[in-house]
């Protein structure tokens, strides 16, 4: 009984990792994918001019100089900018439920953006990062 219990054991492990195939050959391992390959697509900002993407992060420093600082922190702000078009090109936003919406997304452990910050932040957004997406 052991015997066949330590088989079982080697052809679940064989069939999991790769093994010997029909003809006596090696079969590779199934590959697994890690979940950390980068997609080939360009980030929506890169559509976006230089000049612009310049533009708008120089307004969000002014804002919280924590959001601008470093390219991760630039790559998130031009992301969270790319949300807000998104959102103003799918429902009419008053002028104070957009401050609002901006204050919110750009508030995070790096910066903080007030509801009057967001307010001067949405038309550079709108000027700056919508019509190129």
């Amino acid at each position: 009984m052991r015997d066949l219990v330590v088989v079982g054991v080697l052809v679940v492990a064989l069939a999991g990792c790769g093994g010997v195939g029909a003809g006596g050959e090696a079969s590779p391992s199934p590959s697994r994918s890690s979940g950390l390959e980068r997609s080939t697509e360009p980030e929506p900002f890169e559509h976006v001019p230089v000049r612009d993407r310049e533009a708008f992060l120089a307004e969000l420093g002014r804002a919280d100089p924590g959001l601008v600082d470093g390219e991760p922190q630039r790559k998130r702000g031009l992301r969270r900018a790319v949300y807000t078009c998104r959102d103003m090109g799918r429902e009419s936003l008053s002028d104070t439920r957009l401050a609002i919406l901006i204050s919110q997304r750009f508030t995070g452990g790096h910066g903080e953006v007030s509801i009057a910050e967001g307010r001067r932040l949405g038309p550079v957004i709108q000027e700056r990062i919508c019509p190129h997406l």
